[in-house]
């Protein structure tokens, strides 16, 4: 679907109605790939240390912002934007060609056993399995997933626009944006380690705790304030990365083995629902207040 998509970018030129249809393939292919395969088959595979592994996994989109813009762009100056999409889409259908060959859904098909950790230390945990909350707390995960989702697909995109109207240089707010991939990467990796170190309940504690401290910290800015701006970049960051690694250890703690599918598709629908409500929220608040 997303080589699809690309395709319909490459041969558009200009078509409306061709932009379209490659909008919604992105979209579709988007939300059925990513992190929701992804984490059904981390359960599969890792009865221990899965929310490590699932960093590892999330963090692959961290890498790409460093090494993709910088490719595109090159060949969008030097040779085409339509050679530029269906580069893209050669590269993502060589993707799915290796996973073909390489992934499979479950450790028997290849006569192999789920990882678990033999260490005496992870012996010595007692492993826990998740257990589905009742009908009141199920909606009440399905509001955070929401809120979640506002934060983490609105925020970031309008944090630009802010800098800029508060005065700061193009070098600066280009310099944070690249210092909150490091960020995101960086923290990616440090959510599954804390989790798998001190569980779920305080690691979701101690992120969203930074989430709010940088977005407080956000509205203490001036042109000026460069050192708070990298703070605050941080903290966010850091905080945001609740929406992509832990959604996913959401779902695994709060179902049981066999709702764990069914509960990350309505966490992860719920989280995309929010961040589409809320989209234009930023925008109108600014006009509205300032």
């Amino acid at each position: 679907l997303i080589a699809a998509a690309f395709l319909c970018y490459g041969l558009g030129t200009g078509s409306i109605v061709l932009y379209c249809i490659a909008a919604s393939l992105a979209g579709l292919g988007y939300g059925l790939g990513a992190m929701i395969p992804i984490s059904i088959l981390v359960k599969n595979w890792f009865r221990d240390r899965s929310a490590f592994v699932l960093s590892i996994c999330a963090s692959g989109s961290a890498i790409a912002t460093f090494i993709c813009p910088i490719t595109v762009t090159w060949m969008v100056e030097h040779i085409s934007l339509a050679a530029a999409f269906l580069a893209e889409g050669a590269a993502v259908i060589l993707v799915a060609v290796l996973i073909f060959l390489l992934v499979r859904n479950h450790p028997a098909d290849l006569n192999m056993e789920p990882y678990t950790d033999a260490s005496p230390k992870a012996a010595a945990k007692v492993r826990t399995v998740g257990t589905a909350p009742t009908h009141f707390w199920q909606l009440m995960m399905l509001l955070a997933c929401f809120m979640v989702g506002a934060l983490g697909l609105a925020l970031p995109s309008f944090n630009t626009l802010y800098y800029k109207e508060l005065g700061m240089s193009s070098t600066l707010i280009a310099s944070s944006l690249t210092f909150s991939g490091i960020i995101l990467l960086v923290g990616k990796w440090g959510y599954g380690i804390i989790n798998d170190a001190i569980g779920p309940n305080r690691t979701n504690i101690l992120f969203t705790g930074a989430l709010l401290a940088g977005a407080v910290t956000g509205c203490m800015l001036d042109a000026d304030s460069a050192v708070m701006l990298f703070l605050s970049t941080a903290l966010i960051n850091t905080g945001l990365v609740v929406a992509t690694v832990g959604i996913s250890i959401w779902a695994a703690n709060l179902s049981s083995e066999e709702g764990y599918v069914r509960t990350l598709r309505n966490y992860q629908v719920s989280y995309t629902i929010g961040g589409l409500l809320f989209s234009s929220v930023p925008g109108l608040l600014a006009d509205l207040t300032g």
